[in-house]
């Protein structure tokens, strides 16, 4: 077996254990898309939305496996990057261009979620969601810039407030004794196209990866935390999908800004409010470790050369990436321009599959290419050299990958584009 690199960097504190990286992971994958899109998601669906609930988990677990192993070989900050430009040394495009459109698709997440928030903090203040959501991102990035101890601490709370908010739902929904639609098994094609905008409340997971430098024994706490938090997130989300439509129709969930709260308008009306401000702290707290996982995609980046090398320098003891904070808000905010909810999480979710695909990919390349390589975690079921989980991740994303508008193609084509024209400036530059 030849040694694998393991090393991370001494400019980086492993504060992170973890207990702290699942709550890091649940935390962001929650707030995701539960307390945001709902809505939208159970306007194609139905009746299955938890179907697409189910095909949206399968995709996440087949890639979150490939996350597993490549995260033990290469635990940096950077993470989809760093592994495709071990998967091929000799083109740099390939791992720029993913870099490229997984800070769009960080940055996007990070919007969508934010002005989500905003929805729900006009259930109590008069207040533009535009400007709410960008007073968030600078209170977010003010709490980042403190320390990932500081993150960690408002993370946990936060979490456990958020899951609170699930289980009250799941509890009326599943004890309500007229369900207004009866779940079934009939699979349609809106199934499928929710399944595809419904992955978008799995991003999250991937992002436990750019914690590495961060994280104590990486080797055995990245995979651990990834595997925990996709088992534990997914129950929880197919148990709210069977709750919410046994407790509003798809018209209301769909046509209301705050959808898990108008779930419970008619069952326990008291409980709407409640919903309305546990949803705050989930979609703050996704917000939160959003733009902390970009900040360290940005400084992977940029200690590779493909990003100005300014945004790789960090500060005071904890190593706090200062530069690439800054970046990763003014790049967030820009998105508040762009409006549509839906479209939006769209653009990140065809983004974030680009990265999921580029993933399973490069576990299969690097069997190939390094196949004595030592791994601390190995995919399981292989046949010889091909691990078939990831091969299943790649056609299950590619799946995904079609049930987009053409609207959400041509935007992601100018995202690829304006990272072509980039890179071909700076390379002439010198």
């Amino acid at each position: 077996m030849e040694p694998s690199e393991i090393t991370i960097n001494p400019n980086s504190k492993q504060l992170l254990n973890l207990f702290s990286l699942c709550i890091f992971g649940v935390g962001i994958i929650i707030g995701a898309g539960i307390y945001a899109i709902l809505g939208a998601a159970v306007s194609h669906a139905g009746s299955s939305l938890w179907i697409s609930f189910v095909l949206a988990s399968m995709v996440a677990i087949f890639s979150g496996i490939s996350y597993c192993e490549l995260a033990t070989l290469y635990p940096k900050a950077g993470a989809e990057y760093v592994y495709l430009k071990k998967a091929y040394p000799e083109n740099q495009w390939p791992s720029f261009l993913l870099g490229f459109v997984l800070i769009i698709a960080g940055c996007a997440t990070a919007t969508t979620v934010a002005v989500g928030f905003g929805g729900y903090l006009q259930e109590f203040v008069e207040i533009p969601k535009i400007l709410s959501a960008l007073i968030l991102m600078i209170l977010v990035t003010v709490i980042n810039l403190i320390g990932i101890q500081s993150s960690s601490k408002v993370n946990i709370l936060f979490t456990l407030i958020e899951v609170l908010g699930l289980f009250i739902v799941i509890w009326f929904g599943f004890t309500t004794d007229k369900p207004i639609i009866t779940p079934n098994f009939k699979i349609t094609a809106g199934t499928f196209s929710a399944a595809s905008l419904i992955f978008f409340v799995y991003l999250g997971f991937e992002d436990i990866a750019n914690l590495a430098e961060e994280t104590q024994n990486p080797q055995k706490n990245i995979p651990r935390a990834i595997l925990i938090c996709l088992t534990v997130t997914t129950i929880l989300y197919i148990a709210v999908a069977i709750a919410v439509i046994q407790l509003a129709t798809s018209e209301t969930l769909s046509k209301s800004v705050v959808p898990l709260a108008a779930a419970l308008t008619h069952a326990a009306p008291k409980w709407v409010k409640v919903l309305s401000s546990i949803a705050l702290f989930s979609t703050a707290n996704t917000v939160l470790i959003t733009m902390l996982a970009v900040s360290r995609m940005v400084l992977g980046i940029s200690r590779g050369g493909d990003l100005p090398r300014i945004l790789a320098k960090t500060f005071r003891d904890n190593k706090i990436p200062l530069n690439a904070s800054i970046f990763t808000l003014i790049f967030t905010a820009f998105f508040l321009l762009i409006s549509g909810l839906e479209e939006l999480a769209n653009v990140s979710s065809l983004c974030a599959l680009f990265g999921f695909l580029a993933v399973n990919w490069a576990v299969i390349v690097l069997r190939y290419k390094n196949p004595n390589l030592e791994r601390p975690f190995r995919s399981p079921v292989n046949i010889g050299k091909f691990p078939v989980i990831a091969g299943f991740g790649c056609l299950s994303v590619l799946v995904l990958l079609t049930q987009f508008k053409i609207k959400i193609y041509l935007i992601a084509l100018v995202i690829i584009l304006l990272g072509v024209i980039y890179n071909f400036i700076k390379r002439r530059i010198t």
